[in-house]
């Protein structure tokens, strides 16, 4: 449905049309009345709201307004409207079949006097009033229970405002009186009385008649609002605003709800109307609806509404700053406002609790002459207990619009209560076209601390340092940072700004042009930890990066099997082997050495001299077997350098020594298969043609070599003469 008191003269065209399709006679004139500007806000159990705004005369006769959204903004919105004196004039529209005239439609307003609903200060008693419909039987609640719902005891009404005011209001002095019958019945209050398809409520007869039926019972003088409790449904919903009411011999003003047995059975419920009551509007998320948002009452009453009470149902959260100030109830010096072009870090304490000091509950940012910014602090806490989580929420105020505050959901998922509203320590909201920035920095033991900075955007400043003995370059990506050694010049680039929240992504990169050495990347130091090669970095302040950087040294290289020698007595000394020392390091081997020399045993020695002191080089090795006893010999050779990672480096080196052998057993190698004593065939093979087996040639060649040869018995020299 449609309430009339949001139709613009565009929807009116629709139903005007069927209208005079079905012969009706429309009449229309213009009318001026005068008088106090009334709004009432209808909050359905589920659906979308009404908004009624009416202007009552000083004689009590009201006037339902039709206003468009364009015209509420040029007035400075609903919350400049209520409880104004005004002048208004419009048409009207009467339609005879039912001979009940329309909603004025406003052409022009002249407001009077501001608001009267703020500032809001001490004792606001309400009388609750129970009345029933003649028609429909039932008491849903005792007359008790309704004092109870309105007593001092958390979660009852006159602790919760006590709570949410900082002790500023309070609705001690309330009572509750009924049940009194109403004068007509049901249909005479509810129903389509102006013959446009939907159902209306008239809440001035509500409210005057029940406060008639109570009047010889009530003293209204003593009460600043009335509830007024009903024993069915009024309509599609609970209300809650402002009406004129004549009682006690005279009209005056009262804060009024018209409450029907849901709505008052839910405490969260019931504060949401009375918050009305006080002049508040509704607040949202920025997505359309109303009821969305669970950080405050004034939107989605009880928020999660995982505390529940036994008696009085879902319990109500706290109101948002905004509506606070609106009341007057924070004080100017726990606002904090910035100035113009400055940067400065604040504490923010929860807004339910004001008992810290001197720490800011609020923060309102100008954006222009109609619209800011708040920000608040939230905690999971006694009546917010109920909200979505512990946070900074931020919302974006615009009093000329009918929901003057909308939460700030960063994500725009639909959902103003998710993450994307819960802004935390390392986060920040940034407006660039209005150069607003709030910098979430740390979560105190009670609030939070935050940077707010207006007036000029944050550059942090990302400063790069090459550390280490090795070379490289650290680059970033958005481009800045060309970062590396000294002689990269005027290139040499190592600390950039960047606008805040930019996420920085860092390169080191090892320097790769010399192929004589090897660098490499060691990890990250300051904001930038790890040994990945890149660190990415959301910056929200100036920070600081190390990259580390190393040579990879010198390493020397010997053969890893044993120089294996092989000799014979009798034969000389074995020939001289060379064997190379190789550099397995990043960077140049410059200073080798030979260290040492080990040899076992007694006799012989070992001579070891290096080509050149830069590898790689040659190592020549030549062994003497003079005064050594046949067997194997060991000895070592130590290769030292003062820069190579690994010295130093030890080289194996053997010498198998054979005995003499005689011609017979040669002869019996060769015929019989006899083994020659100790490495005796390995020597003489390896002296001939080293294919690994003793044969005539290997023999051959020792004595071509010009070797003694050792004398042959008599019994072999007759076997010779014989053959």
């Amino acid at each position: 449905m449609i309430p009339r008191g949001h139709l613009t003269v565009a929807t009116l065209a629709v139903p005007l049309a069927l209208l005079l399709a079905g012969g009706l006679v429309i009449q229309t004139g213009e009318e001026t009345v005068s008088g106090v500007l009334h709004v009432v806000w209808g909050d359905p159990p589920d659906g979308a709201p009404l908004l009624r705004t009416y202007l009552i005369e000083d004689d009590g006769i009201s006037h339902e307004l039709q206003l468009d959204e364009a015209q509420l903004r040029e007035l400075g919105g609903i919350s400049a409207l209520n409880r104004r004196r005004a002048t208004v004039t419009g048409s009207r529209i009467t339609l005879r079949r039912f001979q009940v005239g329309g909603p004025l439609r406003v052409q022009s307003i002249g407001l009077g006097a501001e608001p009267q609903a703020a500032p809001l200060f001490g004792p606001q008693p309400f009388a609750n009033v129970a009345c029933r419909f003649p028609e429909v039987p039932g008491e849903p609640e005792t007359i008790a229970w309704f004092d109870g719902l309105m007593g001092g005891t958390e979660p009852q009404l006159d602790h919760y405002w006590r709570d949410v005011s900082y002790d500023n209001v309070n609705i001690q002095g309330s009572q509750s009186f009924g049940w009194y019958d109403l004068p007509k019945p049901k249909s005479e209050y509810v129903g389509d009385f102006d013959g446009d398809g939907s159902s209306e409520v008239r809440l001035g007869d509500l409210a005057q008649d029940c406060a008639a039926a109570a009047d010889p019972f009530v003293d209204f003088s003593t009460f600043i609002g009335i509830n007024f409790m009903y024993n069915d449904l009024i309509g599609c919903c609970a209300w809650g605003g402002g009406w004129t009411l004549n009682v006690d011999g005279g009209s005056r003003w009262f804060s009024v709800t018209w409450m029907p047995p849901w709505g008052y059975r839910r405490q969260a419920t019931m504060a949401h109307e009375i918050g009305h009551a006080f002049g508040l509007p509704h607040s949202s998320g920025p997505y359309g609806a109303t009821y969305d948002s669970r950080w405050d009452v004034m939107s989605a009453s009880g928020g999660t509404c995982q505390v529940r009470d036994v008696e009085y149902d879902c319990i109500g959260q706290h109101t948002i700053s905004y509506h606070k100030d609106k009341l007057s109830w924070i004080p100017a010096d726990r606002i904090f406002t910035p100035a113009l072009g400055t940067s400065q870090r604040i504490t923010l304490a929860p807004i339910d609790d004001p008992a810290t000091g001197t720490d800011y509950l609020m923060a309102r940012i100008p954006i222009d002459a109609d619209s800011f910014y708040t920000v608040e602090a939230r905690r999971l806490q006694d009546y917010d207990n109920n909200i979505p989580a512990r946070a900074v929420v931020l919302h974006h105020v615009a009093p000329a619009r009918s929901k003057d505050a909308r939460v700030i959901d960063e994500d725009g998922l639909g959902d103003p209560n998710d993450d994307g509203a819960q802004w935390l320590p390392g986060e920040a909201f940034i407006d660039a076209v209005n150069q607003v920035i709030v910098h979430m920095i740390a979560e105190t033991a009670n609030g939070y601390q935050v940077e707010i900075s207006y007036g000029s955007l944050i550059e942090p400043t990302i400063t790069v340092a090459v550390a280490g003995d090795g070379r490289g370059t650290v680059t970033s990506e958005p481009t800045g940072i060309v970062c590396g050694p000294a002689d990269l010049g005027p290139a040499n680039q190592c600390d950039a700004s960047f606008p805040i929240t930019t996420d920085l992504t860092l390169r080191a990169d090892p320097d790769a042009s010399d192929p004589a050495f090897t660098y490499l990347f060691d990890g990250w130091g300051g904001a930038c930890s790890g040994t990945f090669p890149t660190c990415t970095l959301r910056l929200m302040d100036d920070q600081s990066v190390t990259a580390d950087f190393s040579v990879v040294p010198p390493a020397i290289d010997v053969p890893g099997s044993p120089v294996l020698f092989l000799a014979m007595q009798g034969l000389g000394d074995p020939q001289v082997q060379s064997v190379e020392i190789a550099n397995t390091g990043g960077s140049p081997l410059t200073d080798l050495a030979v260290e040492g020399i080990g040899y076992a045993g007694t006799g012989g020695w070992l001579a070891a001299e290096l080509d050149d002191t830069t590898a790689p080089t040659t190592l020549t090795l030549t062994p003497s077997i003079a005064g050594l006893e046949p067997g194997v010999h060991s000895a070592t050779v130590s290769i030292g350098s003062s820069t190579a990672s690994n010295s130093p480096q030890t080289m194996s080196v053997t010498l198998s020594l054979a005995e003499r052998v005689t011609m017979q057993q040669l002869m019996g190698a060769l015929f019989e298969g006899v083994p020659l004593p100790g490495p005796a065939a390995t020597v003489l093979d390896d002296l001939a043609n080293a294919n690994g087996f003793l044969d005539v040639g290997d023999i051959l060649a020792w004595l071509d070599a010009g070797q003694a040869q050792p004398p042959l018995s008599q019994n072999a020299r007759s076997r010779g003469d014989e053959r």
